[in-house]
């Protein structure tokens, strides 16, 4: 959205802001291979961003929360996913 439909559409529950690098990561991940995404250096600070949008972009349109994000970053932060 342009700067000023989200600023007529800002709601907590329905719009999150995206920076234009947030935007470029998730079309590159569109764009796939999946194998490519693994050897790009990405910061952890997109990283967090583009997954917390996600999550986001998930929860709204089922309408639930999804506890498998969560999960998943529990393994690897306790050490049982890539080492």
């Amino acid at each position: 959205m342009c700067r000023n439909c989200y600023a007529d559409r800002v709601a907590p529950q329905v719009v999150m802001p995206l920076s234009p690098a947030g935007l470029w990561f998730l079309q590159e991940c569109q764009r796939g291979p999946y194998s490519r995404l693994r050897v790009q250096p990405v910061a952890p600070t997109l990283h967090e961003e583009t997954e917390r949008v996600m999550q986001h972009y998930v929860t709204y349109h089922l309408e639930r929360s999804v506890k498998s994000g969560t999960f998943l970053r529990r393994l690897k932060r306790e050490g049982g996913i890539g080492k």
